[in-house]
């Protein structure tokens, strides 16, 4: 835990608070973070296929029929991550509370 609170602090989405009292709190507001942030400084670049990570890591990208829809997926997936926020994911929590769910 200390390793991810620690990767997250220095990306500025958490604040760490030291001494006795001490503790963290968030770096900025829950509507400011995305959730691409977070999984973007725990676990680098999100890629669905090797051959999107960077231009050139597949050599059959100029040819593969398939690599278009892989792009067009991985946009997908990075728009609905950049759009929800820890604010949503937290309301969403709170919604399935009252309804009974975990």
């Amino acid at each position: 835990m200390a390793k991810i609170f620690q990767r997250l602090s220095k990306a500025g989405l958490l604040r760490s608070i030291r001494g006795a009292n001490g503790g963290f709190s968030l770096g900025k507001p829950a509507y400011k973070i995305t959730m691409r942030e977070i999984i973007e400084v725990l676990e680098g670049p999100i890629a669905l296929n090797r051959c999107l990570l960077r231009e050139g890591e597949c050599k059959e990208e100029r040819i593969c029929p398939f690599h278009p829809v892989w792009e067009e997926l991985q946009q997908g997936v990075l728009e609905i991550l950049d759009r929800t926020t820890m604010e949503d994911l937290v309301k969403r929590m709170i919604q399935n509370k009252r309804k009974g769910r975990r």
